[in-house]
């Protein structure tokens, strides 16, 4: 994000690679950066968007940027604001011009073809101009008015090219071999972002009503942009959820969006069982997923198979009833004889 111009600052001095003029209402797409035009699967596509505010106020304008292959599938999509989150278009004045830096991530198993970026309004915005209302207008007399907004604006295309062996092209971070403490090892990876190492239990028989600890072992294996939340489940083998303790890494002090590539997070979370649950053996499971959505990341196990519901199943634990109250003995009535002066 760059701050308010001064009146010397002029387009050519922005670095504006691709130029192009798309306004929304008053505000306007001045151009865009698009990087690399060559990658393998598991790189990073980075987007640089410039913006210029022709009048103010603006809308808090949103947008989805999208990854999409020549079929039309959607293989990555972000919602963004035009220059980041901290600084919404609607604090903008007129004539501000920001520019606004994004990175999406191309799936471990993208197959090799072009990709096109795209961006797309949120409604209720909707690009405006002489272009777009032609367009819009011929949509509509094909029975589709809603394909110029869905189709929004193709920002560039980038070209997946085949890997040697089957592997990916990003950097492969190894597991951690010293001694971390950790009292049982399971490995698992989160949707090629995050790796499970394993993780430490206090005990694996607790009463109704009481608390256990669990601490996670994860490893960031790239940069992540998303703050995920992590669940800590105990559930029956039909996924009926009776205790859990969901939240941000380190109870929010430390979400994964600050986590370092090759770094070791450990995670600790006090779980209550809820002292109706009934007694039996229920699964300890873990994962992440994203708060605005509720869309877990996928695991794959230790041999790379992937596991069904976005889990990594921990372990077993036992519920015991919870301890029956003792009865508390009626108060007795002492009784003291009336003496009279």
């Amino acid at each position: 994000m760059v701050g308010r111009p001064d009146g010397s600052t002029s387009e050519a001095e922005l670095g504006i690679e691709q130029r192009r003029q798309a306004r929304y209402g008053d505000l306007e797409l001045l151009g865009e950066n698009v990087t690399p035009g060559e990658l393998r699967p598991g790189d990073p596509v980075d987007v640089t968007l410039y913006w210029q505010a022709q009048h103010a106020p603006l809308p808090d304008a949103r947008f989805r940027l999208q990854l999409v292959d020549a079929a039309g599938k959607l293989w990555q999509e972000r919602i963004v604001r035009p220059a980041g989150d901290q600084y919404p278009a609607d604090r903008w004045q007129t004539g501000d011009r920001f520019k606004g830096q994004f990175r999406l991530w191309l799936p471990e198993n993208a197959p090799a073809e072009p990709y096109a970026v795209r961006l797309v309004a949120e409604p209720p915005l909707q690009q405006s101009g002489i272009t777009a209302g032609l367009r819009r207008r011929l949509a509509c007399a094909l029975g589709d008015c809603s394909v110029v907004e869905r189709s929004g604006v193709h920002l560039g295309q980038v070209e997946v090219i085949e890997t040697t062996s089957g592997q990916s092209g990003s950097t492969i971070i190894p597991t951690p071999t010293g001694d971390l403490g950790l009292s049982h090892p399971l490995l698992a990876t989160l949707g090629s972002q995050v790796r499970f190492l394993g993780y430490d239990l206090s005990s694996d028989t607790v009463k109704a009503g009481d608390v256990f600890s669990v601490t996670l072992y994860w490893q960031a294996l790239r940069p992540m942009e998303i703050g995920y939340h992590v669940f800590t489940h105990l559930a029956t083998p039909s996924g009926t959820v009776i205790a859990q303790q969901d939240g941000e890494p380190r109870q929010g002090a430390y979400p994964t969006d600050l986590w370092q590539t090759g770094e070791v997070v450990v995670d600790a979370y006090q779980v209550t069982v809820d002292p109706a649950a009934a007694p039996g053996e229920y699964e300890l499971e873990v994962g992440m997923y994203r708060l605005e959505n509720q869309k877990r990341l996928p695991v794959t196990d230790a041999a790379g198979q992937p596991v069904s519901g976005g889990r990594v199943l921990l372990t077993r634990v036992t519920i015991l009833p919870a301890p029956t109250p003792t009865p508390t003995p009626p108060l007795r009535t002492l009784y003291l004889p009336l003496v009279s002066k």
